[in-house]
């Protein structure tokens, strides 16, 4: 009787640490598609800079009539 407490008890811990490391990859999951989301707002805005840059310093086009 008492192994079979035991047994349960470890089980019982076992099942805390998975739901607790399945949560913990959650939590990481979704940190992660934050990061990837952040880094493809950067990556555009960069790509506004230089696209505004290169209307800066490039020669105005004169329109013909």
């Amino acid at each position: 009787m008492v192994l079979f407490v035991i047994l349960n008890y470890l089980a019982h811990l076992l099942n805390m640490t998975e739901q607790n490391i399945n949560e913990r990859l959650q939590s990481l999951d979704a940190q992660r598609r934050q990061a990837e989301a952040n880094l493809n707002a950067i990556a555009g805005a960069m790509q506004e800079c230089q696209f505004w840059l290169t209307k800066l310093t490039s020669p105005t086009e004169e329109v013909e009539n």
